[in-house]
């Protein structure tokens, strides 16, 4: 995941239609968001997306085994523009409601 470079760095993660596939490391990359300090790490995808619906499933189970917080939300939806605007305005609200929180 190419957001485990600099976990510093960020605070929130939207992984929109991607998801991840397991490769050597995957657990290490993602304690290290842990360690971190992260804020908020979402994944959505659609079940006609045939692109990322199976690697977003994995990347949430990836997360509940490592006690990680996260949030997965799942439509009807398939890899297209209509199903990223659900994506984008479901993300973006939790974004702005934890900044607004005081949860910086």
């Amino acid at each position: 995941i190419a957001a485990t470079l600099y976990p510093d760095r960020f605070d929130w993660y939207g992984f929109m239609c991607s998801g991840v596939e397991d490769y050597e490391g995957l657990r290490s990359d993602l304690l290290r968001i842990k360690k971190a300090g992260f804020k908020l790490i979402w994944e959505g995808s659609g079940t006609y997306d045939t692109v990322s619906y199976d690697k977003t499933k994995f990347l949430y189970e990836c997360l509940e085994s490592l006690w990680m917080d996260n949030t997965l939300y799942v439509n009807n939806g398939a890899y297209d523009w209509k199903n990223w605007r659900l994506h984008l305005a479901s993300f973006g609200s939790m974004v702005f409601r934890f900044y607004n929180d005081g949860r910086k």
